[in-house]
């Protein structure tokens, strides 16, 4: 597959610091990436509680209303984002918004 950043869904990161279930998925997502020699970028970044959460998983870049435009969570906190054009973003969670709205799910590379 051609594309540089796994992006995380806003769904798996909006509850993340209480739900399990969604951090087992972030870290798995993070894993994967890393695997693939990948980054990642997370939407909605907006508590330090879970900006905290995403740097500790090792989440590259996170956007949200935090941290305003996407940015790299290093340990010095956010830092301007580098550039928006990407090859292309694989967006995780597309199924779960696919059946919210309820449109067919479908991939997104």
């Amino acid at each position: 597959l051609d594309f540089d950043y796994l992006k995380i869904d806003g769904e798996f990161v909006e509850g993340l610091w209480r739900s399990r279930t969604d951090q087992l998925v972030v870290q798995s997502v993070v894993e994967i990436a890393r695997g693939l020699g990948k980054r990642t970028s997370a939407e909605y970044g907006g508590d330090r509680e879970t900006l905290e959460l995403l740097r500790e998983y090792g989440v590259d870049f996170a956007q949200g209303f935090y941290v305003g435009r996407r940015a790299a969570i290093g340990d010095g906190g956010p830092s301007p984002a580098v550039g928006s054009a990407l090859a292309a973003e694989l967006r995780i969670g597309a199924a779960a918004s696919a059946r919210r709205s309820g449109r067919a799910p479908r991939a997104s590379v």
